[in-house]
């Protein structure tokens, strides 16, 4: 009987306490979401960016996180120290609309693309940029806030839709300028385009990506 009212007891006060433990276990895990980020800079040797909302980035040697740990886990199993090159990111922001990237196979130029992106992800959720201090000048790191960050890399081929890779890569560009010229604020947005004009000979290819940005550019002016 005295369990059993023991019991009844317990219950009654954890049903009273339940919103408080809510509330006190939400906010223990916003803290933990702060700690995590304050630690992830200070393992990276971060830097806090400068934010506006003029479209800018400006950062000099920025190392890739992803691609970083992939090389620790590599020298580890081999025993040889292998070196991220750095890269410098780079968009002046109103006035400059677009950055085309250009070079070789196997050049870093996807790399280079998928940084930006990257970049604007990590201050959308309030994480330092990862980059080599002992490279870096002493120019400011700027990272402005794009509100919408739109994406088509990769080949979304779909066989079940009969699709070409042309067509595939056509739809998805017609979707995102769609989304683009949907109605909303007056923030920066980024688009990253990746091998644009792709999937179909050099002469049409080059013609389509030009329409294309023409477009991009006529819906979005600074």
């Amino acid at each position: 009987i005295v369990e059993s009212q023991i019991t009844r007891k317990l219950i009654a006060s954890m049903i009273r306490a339940a919103q408080d433990v809510q509330h006190a276990m939400h906010a223990l895990s916003r803290l933990d979401v702060v700690f995590a980020r304050a630690s992830f800079g200070c393992d990276w040797d971060g830097v806090i960016p400068e934010i506006g909302k003029e479209g800018r980035v400006h950062i000099e040697k920025f190392v890739h996180p992803v691609l970083a740990l992939e090389k620790e886990v590599i020298s580890g199993h081999e025993g040889n120290a292998i070196a991220v090159v750095p890269v410098d990111l780079i968009l002046p922001g109103k006035g400059y609309q677009t950055l085309m990237i250009s070079g070789p196979n196997g050049g870093g130029k996807t790399l280079a693309l998928k940084s930006f992106g990257l970049v604007a992800m990590m201050v959308k959720l309030g994480l330092p940029i990862t980059t080599s201090r002992s490279l870096r000048g002493n120019s400011p790191t700027i990272v402005d806030f794009f509100e919408d960050i739109l994406v088509e890399v990769g080949d979304s081929q779909s066989i079940s839709k009969q699709e070409s890779t042309l067509m595939a890569r056509l739809n998805a560009l017609a979707s995102l300028i769609q989304n683009m010229s949907a109605p909303s604020s007056n923030g920066a947005k980024l688009v990253l385009l990746d091998e644009l004009g792709g999937g179909t000979d050099p002469v049409a290819g080059s013609a389509l990506a030009q329409s294309i940005l023409e477009k991009l550019i006529s819906i979005s002016p600074m």
